[in-house]
């Protein structure tokens, strides 16, 4: 094929190819979303908003509002998960012999918020 021809045919695939992968996007971010428990408080407009060329790689989740500490401590993916189920494990550092520290998803959530009232 000529450059020619391959212009035309690139601009006869190519729109239809992007409108699809932008579709597929939508989709394929929506069950991620739903698969990592991320819950919105206010939700998004879109998934990806490329209407403002002047932000390359556009606009993620534009309007949505969110508590990150919220999702990562009220799993709904583990529903059945107990309070007192191990959610850290550590060994403070330089002290390579001492006990390995634990913390309860319940005592997380309590740090969490306590935390938070501060």
């Amino acid at each position: 094929m000529t450059p020619y021809h391959f212009s035309k045919v690139a601009q006869t695939i190519l729109p239809s190819f992007f409108a699809s992968a932008h579709l597929q996007c939508g989709v394929y971010w929506s069950i991620i979303l739903e698969k990592l428990s991320i819950r919105f408080h206010q939700p998004p407009k879109c998934i990806l908003d490329n209407s403002d060329e002047s932000k390359h790689g556009g606009t993620w989740l534009p309007g949505s509002v969110l508590n990150i500490a919220e999702c990562c401590l009220l799993s709904t993916s583990e529903p059945n998960k107990e309070n007192e189920s191990v959610a850290i494990v550590w060994r403070d550092e330089r002290f390579d012999n001492s006990e390995v520290n634990t913390m309860t998803l319940k005592e997380l959530r309590h740090q969490v918020m306590y935390d938070f009232r501060s």
